[in-house]
């Protein structure tokens, strides 16, 4: 008699199997591939965590290098090409992700060099497995040698000289400039509400929200940043509040460029900042020349709710949250969910009409 599938064994089948469906689509992010599995995004990262090591987004990426590798090694387009095969918009961002899991290059690839299993600790060795030039001499070897130089030359000048799609966008977390440092929860609560209301206009390509936290604490510039994720644009910015007032501090960048396109300060007074997200998102838009639809007009800037105090617990219950479901834990962050269900129940208890406060309640139960 055959032995039974385990469930971790379906888990893994069915979560190999939704990444192999979408490996193309660059935009397929960890919550795509929750709600696929129809698990919530923590559950899944504990679940994987569990059975395999790996969190969900170095899953995906493994899965994207191992088969372009296999493509790679069948040497049926170029590395480029492949690269958007696997779902990576950035060739540049493809090899130096490429080279750093399997410690060589997709050129060392294609040319038959293989890693060794490293011995006793050390870093793995290269190893030549076949010799892709037969050994000979003469005007017509050097003439082939000769084509391929410059046709590579070409197509790496192709790949340095790659642009980004001209509305493509990436938003940096912004800076808390408060005094207390516990308003990280409102510098994050305006980002991440910022970001969702540029997501709603289709003519712009927004870089996911998991993307941008990778750069939350990294000592790289806007231009560098935007080069690892292939995106034109760079909005930063910076939230301080005193007393019953916040101003909130935005630049646009042209990162391809390098320059400043627009800036702006914003200011108001707490009781009055919901709404202030799309406005700054609209301005943003427009500075993209965004094509906006009426019905994406009337979405943006939306909260959901008219009572700036529920609005603010809201938002305290949305960073313990996303915190506790960080993928740079392992474990489970039951205080962060406890307290962000006492301040969701606040939201609701203030606004008994609020939807996302009681969509966030629930998540945050199912995660308990």
């Amino acid at each position: 008699m055959d032995n039974p599938i385990s469930m971790d064994d379906q888990f893994l089948a069915t979560v190999n199997r939704i990444i192999d469906e979408n490996l193309a689509d660059e935009n397929f992010s960890v919550e795509d591939l929750a709600r696929h599995a129809g698990l919530s995004r923590s559950m899944l990262h504990r679940k994987l965590i569990k059975t395999t090591g790996k969190s969900a987004s170095d899953l995906i990426t493994e899965k994207r290098l191992l088969k372009a590798k296999e493509l790679l090694e069948k040497d049926v387009a170029t590395a480029s090409e492949i690269a958007y095969k696997v779902g990576f918009n950035s060739p540049s961002y493809f090899t130096k992700v490429f080279k750093n899991y399997f410690q060589a290059s997709p050129g060392d690839i294609r040319k038959g060099i293989v890693l060794q299993p490293p011995a006793s600790g050390k870093s793995p060795e290269k190893k030549e497995i076949t010799n892709i030039f037969p050994r000979r001499k003469g005007p017509v070897f050097l003439a082939i040698l000769t084509f391929i130089a410059v046709s590579g030359a070409g197509l790496f000048f192709f790949v340095l000289r790659e642009k980004p799609a001209e509305k493509s966008i990436l938003i940096l977390p912004f800076d808390n400039f408060s005094a207390d440092a516990e308003n990280q929860y409102f510098a994050d609560g305006i980002t991440e509400d910022i970001l969702n209301d540029l997501y709603l206009i289709g003519d712009l390509r927004v870089i996911s929200r998991t993307t941008s936290k990778h750069f939350d604490e990294a000592s790289l510039t806007a231009k560098e940043i935007a080069r690892e994720v292939n995106a034109r644009h760079v909005l930063e910015g910076s939230v301080r509040r005193y007393g019953n007032k916040a101003r909130i501090s935005v630049q646009l960048i042209d990162a391809y460029r390098d320059e400043h396109l627009w800036s702006a300060n914003f200011d108001r007074e707490v009781n009055d900042i919901m709404g202030i997200q799309g406005d700054i998102a609209l301005q943003v838009a427009l500075k993209l020349n965004a094509v906006i639809s009426d019905k994406e007009r009337d979405q943006i800037g939306k909260t959901g709710t008219r009572n700036p105090e529920a609005y603010d617990n809201y938002l305290k219950g949305r960073f313990l949250l996303h915190k506790a479901n960080s993928e740079q834990r392992s474990d489970f962050d039951q205080t962060s969910v406890i307290n962000c269900i006492q301040y969701y129940e606040k939201a609701i208890a203030l606004d008994s009409n609020f939807a996302a406060a009681y969509a966030g309640l629930a998540n945050a139960r199912f995660n308990l």
